[in-house]
């Protein structure tokens, strides 16, 4: 019966390793990393990658499994202290506490601190028993997982949430650290400091209102907008129909365009305004985009940004929203 209380004690805090490691592996592993494993090493890859994709699930499974084993490993400290000193309850009480160092070292710091410098290496070893014990404990995992599915509902935060900002922080240390140690110039320091700081926030936060906005008509000439470009000094020229901004222009594609034969706007693409600034900026770099208008959820149009308003507030680092020209 002593080495049955032995080895329930090895294999409970050995599982308890395995689940408060894994849940560290969680928000540390690369998800692109975790995708490939799942085209290139089989069905239990493949099976990791779906719990993973579900967050709540995923972490209710280690919780679930962490309480039983540290339960399993405390009922066999117990039975062996029994069996080796007799039914002595002061003994019963100290053996535990003399043994918790052990199991906090070996049971939880040593697996976050293993998961933590190989997260994705360490969660494919731990894939096996995580998806065992999905299964087993599906029923209170899945009534968990509806719960924290309400919560989310109502609080309004999400794991994926959480991990993001862990991982804005981490990479914003490295990068304060490359600064420190000489790795990374000012200039590329300051760079990222701008993006961590204001890439994330939606771009309704950084555009010029449509009224503040020169345009021009769809009824001017190439003349008369090439003019008016001149006097207010722009080289993107939006141009208004019916009282909506429908196109801009380039003044440079109008002082080579032969004089008579106006070309047609170039079409403005439209932004929610929710979108973050870095995404703005990306999807106006995938489709050569200088300018575009930033509309509501009803899909009135609140105002104007650029390309070149947008990289200079993260290259210049400046946070103040809808300041200045925002011109090409």
């Amino acid at each position: 019966m002593l080495y049955v209380a032995l080895l329930m004690g090895f294999v409970g805090l050995l599982l308890s390793a395995v689940y408060s490691g894994s849940e560290i592996g969680f928000y540390r592993a690369a998800r692109l990393r975790l995708v490939l494993d799942g085209m290139e090493r089989g069905p239990i890859a493949r099976s990791l990658l779906w719990l993973v994709c579900r967050p709540s699930l995923f972490i209710s499974t280690p919780l679930l499994g962490n309480n039983l084993a540290n339960y399993m490993t405390s009922a066999a400290v117990v039975i062996a202290t029994q069996k080796i000193v007799g039914d002595i309850p002061a003994a019963e009480l100290i053996a535990p506490l003399l043994l918790t160092p052990v199991i906090f070292i070996f049971g939880e710091l040593l697996p976050k601190h293993l998961f933590l410098q190989a997260p994705s290496r360490m969660l494919r070893r731990a894939s096996p028993v995580l998806l065992v014990t999905t299964v087993l404990l599906a029923p209170i995992g899945l009534l968990l997982w509806a719960i924290n599915l309400l919560l989310e509902r109502l609080v309004g935060d999400r794991p994926e949430r959480l991990r993001a900002r862990i991982a804005r922080t981490e990479l914003l240390g490295a990068v304060e650290e490359g600064g420190e140690s000489g790795v990374l110039r000012p200039i590329q320091t300051s760079i990222a400091r701008a993006i961590f700081a204001i890439a994330h926030r939606p771009v309704r936060e950084f555009v010029a209102p449509v009224d503040e906005f020169h345009r021009a008509s769809d009824t001017m000439t190439s003349t008369e907008i090439l003019t008016f470009a001149r006097e207010t000094d722009m080289a993107l020229v939006p141009i208004e129909s019916s009282g909506r901004l429908t196109g801009y222009y380039r003044a440079i594609d109008l002082w080579i365009a032969p004089q008579q034969a106006r070309p047609e706007p170039c079409p403005l693409q439209e932004i929610a305004a929710e979108t973050t600034l870095i995404e703005t900026l990306s999807k106006l770099q995938e489709t050569d985009q200088p300018i575009a208008l930033v509309v509501d959820e009803t899909e009135q149009a609140i105002g104007i940004v650029t390309t070149r308003y947008l990289r200079d507030l993260l290259f210049e680092g400046t946070a103040h929203a809808g300041e200045g020209k925002q011109e090409e």
